[in-house]
């Protein structure tokens, strides 16, 4: 499935581990650190894959993309190989059909109710950038990004 490349054993064993570093600090501010920061770059990768499933990029572009972000080129054609569907509003409708109370955060739904794309969609979205930056820090510290990826890779048949 298209979120399979989110729960592959590097993965799991970092983020399970939280004796690992996840951050550092550069120039004074919080950065990701390498294995954290590729998974991010994958997690981009896959958005990509879904909202540009339309565009056709030139030859010298991927090659580029290869070259200078392998991660996030990575997580791009893992997607685009892997995707169940070429609907470009594919994650934003996975996110509604999240089953919850009016107001109600996706995050506080029982896992148990979520199929593996929900939790996937749900992996992804504190990575997404807004306005205010993304948020990937704070739900990796909270516990949120391990206990999401577990469920995730229950949901899609592994085993842990």
């Amino acid at each position: 499935m298209w979120y399979d490349i989110f729960i592959e054993d590097e993965f799991i064993n970092y983020f399970s581990d939280e004796n690992n570093t996840f951050t550092t600090t550069e120039n004074g501010k919080q950065v990701l650190a390498p294995t954290f920061f590729k998974f991010a770059s994958i997690v981009r990768g896959v958005t990509d894959g879904w909202f540009h499933s339309d565009i056709v990029f030139p030859e010298d572009y991927m090659n580029y993309m290869q070259e200078n972000e392998p991660d996030l080129f990575r997580g791009y054609t893992f997607c685009k190989e892997n995707k169940t569907s070429n609907d470009r509003h594919y994650l934003p409708k996975i996110w509604q059909s999240v089953p919850r109370e009016q107001n109600e955060s996706p995050y506080n739904v029982d896992l148990e109710k979520l199929n593996a794309e929900q939790c996937a969609v749900l992996l992804m979205y504190p990575f997404w950038s807004r306005m205010d930056g993304s948020f990937e820090i704070s739900f990796q510290e909270n516990g949120r990004l391990k206990k999401y990826l577990l469920a995730l890779k229950k949901k899609a048949g592994g085993i842990l």
